[in-house]
């Protein structure tokens, strides 16, 4: 594949979504780059020629995170790697540090980019992979295309574009559950956890979250990232064309601040979404499956 791979493994899953018709086959891989291991899961599309798409998940999940119906319609017209962040939902044993910075998982997806020749993909980040997406494509200007939902944006002031959330006091599985469906899931009724928690790439608690010192650290480097101002000329700089997928009914960023800020970015297309929260290719996988081109 490339020179650049040092040591690969695969094991290769077999999904079907509750919520569509067709099966789609994802397989697990890891990879050893200089850089260091990376899992992701590669989803193949069955025509010829289909333009490579790089997924890029949000704060506090792994890539197990994203919804199987809106990867099953995605995998219809691109070639997907759910991409982890290094040392994150792997099965190779390594000693990968957890203090990260914004920089430094761009900078991480761009050496996998280029290990896998991926450095004119599309690009999609949800929530702080938005971020990275962004950070990744200052530092490449080969990307064809991004598309950020519900993106954490540099503002360049002191407003707080993240809301304050209460910290999880229970920790029984469907407490856990709960806690994250009623922040990300707009009108979230625990009636729904089971079939919600279906749609999983993998389900188990274990699966869908990083370790609590990766967690923190992502905090860290989110808020570090917000407020730079260099961040935030590049952003209002840069040409590469993007696509902003933003919920009306976010419970985790303040859209209001978000907006102004993103209307400083040039090469823009908007699109607003009512009545769906924050993991808005969650809740509301068809529409947004519809956006992409």
């Amino acid at each position: 594949m490339s020179k650049r791979l040092i040591f690969g493994f695969v094991s290769a899953i077999l999904l079907q979504s509750s919520y569509a018709s067709n099966v789609f086959n994802v397989s697990s891989h890891e990879i050893m780059l200089e850089s260091g291991t990376y899992h992701y899961y590669y989803i193949k599309n069955s025509n010829k020629n289909t333009d490579p798409m790089i997924l890029l998940t949000g704060y506090a999940t792994t890539s197990n995170f994203w919804s199987k119906k809106f990867i099953s319609c995605l995998s219809q017209k691109h070639d997907l790697y759910l991409l982890d962040y290094k040392g994150i939902n792997q099965k190779i044993s390594n000693n990968t540090s957890p203090k990260s910075s914004i920089q430094d998982m761009a900078q991480s997806v761009n050496k996998f980019a280029y290990a896998m020749n991926l450095e004119s993909a599309t690009l999609m980040g949800w929530s702080m992979g938005g971020a990275v997406a962004l950070n990744a494509s200052f530092l490449n200007l080969h990307y064809k295309h991004l598309y950020l939902l519900a993106p954490v944006v540099p503002t360049k002031s002191s407003e707080r574009l993240l809301y304050t959330k209460p910290v999880l006091s229970k920790f029984t599985p469907d407490d856990i559950y709960d806690y994250v469906f009623n922040n990300n899931i707009y009108h979230y009724e625990s009636m729904n956890r089971g079939k919600l928690a279906n749609q999983f790439i993998e389900s188990s608690l274990t699966n869908l979250f990083p370790s609590g010192e990766f967690i923190s650290a992502q905090r860290k480097a989110i808020d570090t990232w917000i407020e730079n101002d260099d961040v935030a000329d590049k952003f209002e700089h840069s040409k590469i064309p993007v696509t902003f997928i933003l919920p009306d009914d976010d419970a985790i960023i303040n859209q209001k601040i978000a907006s102004k800020a993103i209307s400083k970015y040039k090469n823009k297309t908007v699109i607003h979404l009512k009545d769906v929260g924050h993991a808005i290719a969650f809740q509301d996988p068809d529409q947004v499956c519809k956006i992409i081109k």
